[in-house]
C-alpha cells in the first residue's frame, strides 16, 4: 500500500487480477515485497525475496506480536514455519538470499490458493 511504499522507500508496480490486487514494492536494497489485497483493499498476504530481509514489523503489522511470541519458542536458526490460528508464516534464507511469505489463511479470497503467494 502507499504507506508501506513510503515507509520502505520503495518503488511500486500494481497488477490487477480478478479476485485480488498485487502491489510489488522494490526496496532500495533490491529486495522485492509483494502485498496481496482483496477487492476491499485489505492486505491478506505478503511475500518477499531478495538480498536483505524486509522490516517484518512493518510487513506483519498488527500480527507482528503474535509472530514474535511464536518465533521465540523455536530455534534461532533455520527456516521458520509457523501455523498460528488464521496466520501462516514461512521464511528462510541465508546471507544475501532471503525469502518468505505470510498470509491470513481465513481471509484468502474465494478461489485464491496460498500457492499463488510468492
Amino acid at each position: 500500500m502507499i504507506a508501506d511504499q513510503t515507509h520502505l522507500r520503495a518503488s511500486r508496480r500494481t497488477l490487477q487480477a480478478v479476485r485480488h490486487t498485487m502491489h510489488e514494492l522494490e526496496l532500495p536494497t533490491g529486495t522485492k515485497v509483494r502485498e496481496y489485497l482483496d477487492q476491499g483493499g485489505k492486505v491478506f498476504a505478503v511475500a518477499w525475496q531478495g538480498s536483505f530481509r524486509p522490516n517484518l514489523r512493518l510487513l506483519l503489522g498488527e500480527h507482528y506480536p503474535r509472530y514474535l511470541v511464536a518465533a521465540g519458542s523455536r530455534p534461532a536458526r533455520g527456516p521458520v514455519n509457523l501455523r498460528l490460528p488464521g496466520l501462516i508464516i514461512h521464511m528462510s534464507g541465508h546471507q544475501r538470499a532471503w525469502y518468505g511469505r505470510a498470509y491470513l489463511a481465513d481471509q484468502l479470497p474465494q478461489g485464491f490458493s496460498a500457492d499463488e503467494i510468492h
